[in-house]
């Protein structure tokens, strides 16, 4: 599935849309010589009293804007927010600039618990302008502190009408212990979030306990890859340290190309419900980028109906919890290495768009190179269930190996999956309800992991091998003791399920064929396990129970 492209500019003008002059204090009116007063009163002149009127500092210095603040601020200067306060726009060339919020904190309690009231900085339009500009970083760092960010309705930054904030040539953006929201509804069709526009190392930090939410956006998040002047660029999220980073309702969420790191670290990423906007069909909730989500983090991933939940290049689930639910082309897409370790994994209710609810297939990485994908799933709890889709599918495309590995101390379910002609990009869709391998793949299945009750059109309702797949398995693996939903009869193993041999438990018994009884060449292991290579026909599997009576 081709996503796509991130967008179709680059960069944008340097010109400052925010340079309004600092505004001259007006003179305090003297008289050339005091009048006689009382004795005992003060003969010193009345001052006029500012400092009540100023919203930010700088070095004590006091200003009666934010945007006159940001305007005088040097490169490694700290504005202090004193008070909530308004910008029609900020525009950083080559600076270094830290926002902290210094008013007095207060929290209160409300139906979603208690939260801290921080000072506000919103975002408007210009006097005789219409769009409300955002943020433009270009070369420079911009750190909010202790601040509540609101930038709704926010779309163009300097001279541009399609996002809200842009980063390039080296610069970053850094939410400390700050909330920091976006909302495009009721804006253009093509009005991003953040747009890393690439030229160098573009980083977005969300530390310290802070919450960025973008929702109703073309992209919440989009970055630029590594061509057309792009080469050599790099791209990192980092969400850390009980953060939560939420995208809900955009048409698309984390988009883009190759070069992109995505951090979750005891953290909390959501993006959900990607959508139909304007013209475009929703897209996928993550299309491109290597992801670690660990430490205690939780990700939701799901109601991505017009692509995939994650399309990752290399993904890694360790002592967290992976959540990809109800995603169109597919729930987890791995082009790279995937790893799952100590982790809980859950997929349902993929749509039938798509190749298979978990994708082991193939990419390209930066420099054009193939990549490879993998799974390897270790001390994890990993079910795919319910699914309108093949659950676990390794992909023969572009000729290369692909693999599934899940160790004996994981609990794998793989269940009630079920592989159709209407598969969209999938010409094989009819086959390997549980699982599918592709020649050249490879997978291997541990004792606690369960195939059972798929179903599949034309052949192999839990297993189908292509010629040249390999699987290594035991009898266990069919769930000995379950039951079939459709009959409510039990499992005792495997037998084959083959188009034109197709196993009905309730059909004609000398056509059903036990595994172990057939001539398939299967390789002990002597251990309870087989490993068998597929060198002629596809090898098509169910788990039934066969009965001589049945």
């Amino acid at each position: 599935n081709n996503e796509q492209n991130a967008t179709n500019n680059n960069e944008q003008d340097a010109a400052d849309v925010n340079g309004v002059p600092a505004v001259a204090k007006a003179p305090v009116l003297m008289l050339a010589k005091a009048p006689a007063a009382p004795t005992g009163a003060s003969t010193a002149p009345a001052e006029e009293n500012t400092a009540a009127e100023d919203v930010a500092t700088i070095n004590g210095k006091g200003y009666k804007s934010f945007d006159e603040a940001v305007e005088a601020a040097e490169s490694g200067d700290t504005i202090e927010v004193i008070k909530d306060a308004t910008s029609t726009g900020i525009h950083l060339q080559g600076k270094k600039l830290t926002i902290k919020g210094t008013a007095q904190t207060f929290t209160t309690t409300t139906d979603s618990g208690t939260e801290e009231n921080k000072p506000k900085l919103k975002f408007i339009a210009k006097e005789g302008q219409p769009q409300i500009f955002g943020i433009t970083l270009r070369g420079s760092n911009l750190t909010f502190q202790n601040m509540d960010v609101d930038m709704t309705g926010a779309s163009s930054t300097t001279y541009n009408k399609w996002n809200a904030v842009c980063m390039s040539h080296d610069a970053a953006l850094t939410l400390d212990n700050t909330k920091f929201s976006m909302d495009g509804t009721g804006l253009a069709t093509e009005a991003h979030g953040i747009y890393m526009a690439g030229r160098g190392r573009n980083k977005l930090n969300v530390n310290n306990h802070s919450t960025l939410t973008i929702n109703n956006c073309f992209n919440a998040i989009a970055w630029d890859g590594v061509d057309g002047g792009n080469e050599g660029s790099t791209y990192f999220i980092n969400i850390t340290d009980g953060s939560t980073f939420t995208a809900d309702g955009n048409n698309g969420g984390i988009i883009g190309r190759e070069s992109l790191d995505v951090l979750v670290d005891n953290s909390t990423l959501t993006v959900t419900n990607c959508t139909d906007r304007g013209n475009w069909e929703g897209r996928s909730g993550f299309n491109g980028a290597d992801v670690k989500i660990v430490n205690g983090s939780t990700a939701n991933i799901s109601g991505n109906h017009g692509g995939y939940g994650i399309h990752a290049n290399n993904l890694l689930v360790e002592n967290s919890t992976l959540t990809a639910n109800d995603n169109g082309y597919g729930s987890i897409r791995i082009t790279g290495k995937g790893e799952f370790i100590n982790s809980t994994v859950t997929v349902t209710d993929t749509e039938d768009k798509g190749n298979a609810s978990v994708e082991i297939t193939w990419g390209v990485n930066e420099t054009g190179g193939l990549l490879n994908g993998s799974l390897s799933v270790r001390n994890s709890t990993l079910n795919i269930s319910d699914n309108n889709a093949t659950g676990i599918a390794c992909l023969a495309i572009g000729g290369s190996h692909r693999s599934l590995t899940i160790d004996d101390a994981s609990r794998v379910t793989i269940q009630n999956n079920n592989a159709t002609p209407r598969n969209g990009f999938n010409a094989k869709g009819a086959v390997g309800g549980g699982l599918r391998i592709e020649a050249g793949c490879s997978a291997v299945l541990g004792r606690n992991t369960v195939i059972n009750n798929n179903s599949a059109d034309k052949a192999g309702a839990d297993i189908f091998t292509e010629k040249g797949g390999k699987l290594t398995f035991s009898v266990g693996n069919a769930g000995i003791g379950d039951i079939l939903q459709d009959c409510g009869d039990g499992i005792d193993g495997w037998y084959i399920d083959a188009e034109g041999q197709r196993w009905n438990f309730h059909g004609d018994p000398s056509v059903a064929q036990d595994l172990l009884d057939s001539n398939v060449a299967l390789d002990s292991m002597g251990d309870g396990t087989y490993t068998l290579t597929v060198t002629g026909e596809p090898l098509a599997l169910n788990c039934l129970l066969y009965t001589s009576d049945a």
